[in-house]
């Protein structure tokens, strides 16, 4: 029985030698300027391929958070590998939400952001009433 498997094992080796020995001198020669432009436009096809789709996945906003009829996502800052602040629109008013390890809480509720630059500057710099 030792014998048999000596044997198979043996041949086995002698079979991988000379397949080693055979690629090796393939491997030597040397490549052509047919092989050499085909392996370049491939990698130039790959790299092509890779910079379309990263550009769809930006404009789809694939990457974002869904934004649905009363729920938008307005930005989303990341403070650590688990850890994010998110600023979500609710229905017109705007809440920070503080998101970890399967937590989230309710930071800060922040007024809706008015349109108009002008008339925000005039109300923030009006008098308040009954100030002298």
């Amino acid at each position: 029985m030792k014998r048999r498997f000596f044997v198979l094992f043996a041949a086995a080796c002698a079979g991988a030698a000379s397949a080693a020995e055979s690629t090796v001198q393939t491997a030597a020669s040397p490549l052509g300027v047919g092989k050499l432009s085909e392996v370049f436009g491939a990698l130039a096809l790959v790299v092509l391929l890779i910079f379309g789709l990263a550009l769809a996945a930006q404009r789809l906003r694939l990457g974002r958070g869904a934004s649905g009829k009363h729920l938008r996502i307005v930005d989303a800052l990341a403070l650590g590998t688990r850890e994010r602040l998110l600023l979500v629109d609710v229905a017109g008013e705007r809440v920070l939400l503080g998101v970890a390890g399967g937590r989230i809480e309710r930071l800060h509720v922040l007024e809706a952001p008015t349109g108009d630059f002008s008339s925000a500057l005039e109300a923030a710099q009006a008098p308040a009433p009954g100030a002298a």
